[in-house]
């Protein structure tokens, strides 16, 4: 059987297809303009249709990492940042995209917490990535926890701060209003006193700039708290730190891991903070991962 993991993301979508024999085949394209999802399903069958034409043969199981949250019904019940999708049968139409193959769904943090248990071969383990939102999958016993059709881990609406910022979700002090990439970026642009690119911030962070070295470490300083709230509870083996975000400010992960150590209560061990093997790709790895299990 042939295995297709799909990544669908705030900007664009990746397919990673496996064959028997070694054959691989990766793309990848970005979301049209606009705010129309048929648009969107439009770009994603066309890319799809395009890409069989290099596959030696079709795909049996297909797995698609969603980063929305879904309801019951498979309807899209909350993605912040593509809304118009809100209310899409994003179920059916992932079937219908692939009406001879088994078609199954998790969310991105509970599949690149597969992957990352995969590659680093611990049973018990908690990935967190940090982009335009927080990510978060928990793996306990070799097994991803709160999977469909119950809602995704919603580590960035952890409250660390009942009276910090407003969140986009109408809460106050939620991690990812502190944690994000853009809260980041606003907080840098704030301090610097004009706009702050992700370039800007990766050069003043590696130039040790006062705007930038003050920014991220609030977020890390925040996340470090979030981090030993989790150790408090689940006590995994690893927390793994990945996202676009997190993967490509060289030092963020360890400054990260420097913040959560110095909150260790007593002789109660932490868990290691370590970077993501799969970088950018583990929620498509984990996708794959996925259309394998329906073997």
């Amino acid at each position: 059987m042939a295995y297709l993991g799909i990544d669908i993301g705030d900007n664009g979508v990746s397919l990673r297809a496996e064959f028997h024999a070694g054959f691989v085949h990766s793309s990848s394209f970005d979301w049209p303009s606009g705010n129309s999802w048929q648009h969107d399903l439009d770009s994603l069958s066309a890319h799809v249709r395009s890409a069989q034409d290099d596959w030696p043969g079709p795909v049996g199981a297909v797995g698609v990492a969603v980063p929305a949250s879904l309801d019951a019904a498979g309807l899209v019940a909350v993605w912040s940042n593509r809304s118009h999708w809100v209310g899409l049968d994003l179920r059916s139409a992932l079937a219908g995209l692939f009406p001879r193959a088994e078609v199954r769904h998790l969310h991105r943090g509970a599949l690149s917490a597969l992957a990352e248990s995969a590659v680093s071969g611990c049973d018990d383990l908690v990935y967190v990535g940090v982009d335009a939102g927080i990510d978060c999958g928990i793996v306990i016993d070799g097994k991803v926890k709160a999977a469909a059709p119950h809602p995704p881990i919603e580590l960035g609406h952890m409250i660390i701060d009942r009276y910090g910022r407003a969140c986009a979700c109408g809460r106050r002090g939620c991690l990812q209003s502190v944690c994000s990439g853009p809260a980041v970026l606003q907080r840098a642009a704030m301090r610097r006193g004009g706009e702050v690119s992700f370039e800007d911030l990766q050069i003043g962070f590696s130039h040790q700039h006062l705007w930038a070295v003050s920014a991220v470490d609030d977020a890390c300083v925040a996340m470090a708290t979030a981090l030993v709230n989790i150790a408090e509870v689940l006590n995994p083996e690893i927390i793994v730190v990945g996202g676009a975000f997190a993967t490509g400010l060289d030092g963020f992960v360890d400054r990260l891991a420097k913040h959560t150590g110095e909150l260790r209560r007593g002789h109660r061990a932490l868990p290691e903070i370590a970077p993501s093997a799969c970088t950018v790709a583990s929620s498509l790895h984990g996708a794959v991962l996925l259309a394998r299990s329906a073997e």
